[in-house]
């Protein structure tokens, strides 16, 4: 080996060694430095001890012209350093290291083989920490006296006493067949109401076993029902209503119902309810004073309308929208609704859910919702879905829909698509929309997996609670928190428990919500049909979650996307 190094660098490489060792308390243990070559241009230096082993390295730029490592005393190392710019280290075959120190060349005893430089694993192990070792050896005993003990042990097996015996001899019981009948003949004796006439008795000969009866023939009763000739007297003429229609919708007025000799007055009628309230003067057919009539104040008339308000705005069946008329909360309205068609679990769970919607916001609001275009679900790539303003996205843990067989279409994935990502990125950011996401339980792993997405998909956006306040629940109902959802019966079956999510959760673009977190599972208290495994549909369905997801819809059609407006005012 022969190597030239810088003294500077070398020295510091020495007392960074010795810093090391200091943190560690083991500076008074270094006795030996190793030098090593690495490369053409570079060798290291290690300290070592008798107590340790060569755990500190420092990497020098040296001149090497033969490559090799050797090993000196550290103390007579640092004798004679500090007297010129470059040391050179050689060795000899014979171990000598000659060091030269410009025009002073000292020779020392290279170490070839030391307690600290070829250590057994055993060794080393004992160096480093002899507890480690024996407490290997504790174990190792301990080992060997557990399986000498389970050799040596014998366990005996449950033992039965038994006793052999000799059975006598038995004959075989001889078994006596009996004669088969081919022909029963069976009397039937008819039904003692029919024995006061002279009808014959009947004997009937079957060949099988099934009894024969008689069947008496039905006779007609007619009743005689005296009807009240005063009451055709006194019945009133029907009520009929002149409506006049406005030829736009800034004036909203219903003329209350007029009839040639009726004097029933009238409670009173709505702007835009499309329905009068009649008094009961005590009519046979009269539904009482709180009955509901609709636009001419009659039931059952021949003259009759069938028109309501809810009828001018409409979204025509091949389109995706929605429109809003009117002002603030006095307005009528047309929206389509739409189910996300997706892969990551049974997108079309809770099926009944939308209709039994639909149906509540038909008799309870002036707003229309179908699912006419087709059939109310899309796939995220089709582009038409860019038009919807909302879109519903559903379903269950993977490992339920796995267990149940509950996918369709096709195996599930672990996320969305690229083309599925950049289709919901411009439907949330572009087009305005909204998508409500409802969780049906019920670990939250789907959750955690939709969350993913979002974050893929809106990385600059973060998911966080909607506060109590938000517009969201107070825009058409006034509600105080999000309601009660089909998660309190997660895992509890007919007994409810408190739930576990007090706030939605939502991504908010600038000041809109564009995106909800639904943990309650509110699909689930819209149904209209039994679920197996689940509690009962009458525990579960919620009116109060009907008025959140309406909260929901007129939030979409007064702040979001695709949705006329130009005839409404806030």
């Amino acid at each position: 080996m022969e190597v030239q190094v810088n003294q500077l660098d070398f020295l510091k490489g020495i007392q960074a060694l010795q810093s090391e060792a200091a943190s560690r308390k083991m500076l008074n243990n270094l006795t030996h430095l190793k030098i090593e070559s690495l490369d053409e241009q570079t060798v290291q230096l290690s300290v070592g001890g008798a107590n340790f082993l060569w755990d500190y390295h420092y990497l020098v730029t040296a001149e090497i012209t033969k490559p090799g490592i050797v090993t000196v005393s550290l103390g007579q190392l640092t004798e004679f350093l500090g007297s010129t710019n470059q040391l050179r280290f050689s060795r000899s075959q014979s171990g000598v290291v000659s060091i030269t120190d410009g025009q002073q060349v000292v020779a020392l005893e290279a170490i070839v083989s030391s307690s600290f430089s070829h250590h057994s694993f055993l060794h080393r192990l004992f160096r480093t920490s002899p507890a480690v070792l024996i407490s290997l050896l504790l174990h190792l005993i301990l080992a060997v006296y557990i399986a000498l003990n389970l050799r040596n042990q014998i366990i005996e097996e449950d033992k039965i006493s038994a006793e052999f015996v000799t059975m006598p001899n038995t004959s075989a019981r001889r078994m006596i067949k009996k004669p088969v009948v081919d022909r029963i003949q069976r009397r039937v004796t008819p039904d003692p109401s029919l024995r006061l006439t002279n009808q014959p008795k009947i004997h009937i000969t079957s060949p099988t076993n099934v009894a024969e009866t008689i069947q008496r023939r039905a006779v007609d009763i007619k009743q005689n029902v005296d009807l009240n000739p005063k009451l055709f007297d006194q019945q009133p003429t029907d009520i009929t209503t002149q409506t006049r229609l406005p030829m736009t919708l800034d004036q909203h007025r219903i003329q209350a119902p007029s009839g040639a000799t009726s004097s029933i007055p009238l409670a009173g009628a709505g702007t835009l309810s499309n329905r009068v309230r009649a008094q009961s003067q005590g009519r046979l057919d009269s539904k009482g004073i709180a009955s509901m009539l609709y636009s001419t104040g009659a039931e059952k008339s021949g003259a009759t309308s069938n028109f309501q308000f809810r009828d001018i705005v409409t979204i025509p069946d091949d389109k995706l929208g929605a429109k809003i008329v009117g002002s603030g909360n006095e307005f009528v309205a047309h929206i389509k609704l739409v189910r996300l068609k997706h892969s990551l679990s049974d997108w079309w769970q809770d099926p009944t859910a939308v209709p039994s919607f639909i149906s509540w916001l038909q008799e309870q609001t002036k707003i229309t919702a179908d699912v006419s275009f087709e059939g109310g679900t899309l796939p995220m790539t089709d582009e038409r879905i860019l038009d919807a303003p909302l879109i519903f996205m559903t379903g269950h843990d993977k490992d339920i829909v796995l267990s149940r067989s509950l996918a369709k279409d096709g195996p599930l994935v672990e996320g969305f698509s690229r083309e599925e990502r950049i289709a919901l990125r411009r439907y949330l950011i572009n087009r305005g929309g909204l998508l409500f996401f409802d969780d049906c339980g019920f670990n939250g792993n789907f959750t955690s997996l939709f969350r993913r997405e979002l974050q893929s998909v809106l990385p600059e956006f973060q998911l966080e609670n909607i506060p109590h306040d938000h517009e969201l629940y107070r825009t058409y109902y006034k509600l105080s928190e999000p309601p009660t959802g089909g998660d309190v019966f997660w895992g509890g079956g007919y007994q409810p428990k408190p739930t576990q999510f007090k706030f939605q959760k939502g991504i908010f673009i600038g000041k809109r919500l564009t995106v909800v977190v639904n943990r309650k599972d509110y699909l689930c208290c819209m149904e209209t049909s039994e679920v197996d495994s689940r509690a009962q549909l009458q525990d579960r369905r919620s009116p109060d979650v009907h008025r959140f997801m309406t909260n929901l819809l007129v939030y979409t059609m007064k702040y979001g996307g695709n949705t006329d407006r130009s005839e409404y005012k806030r």
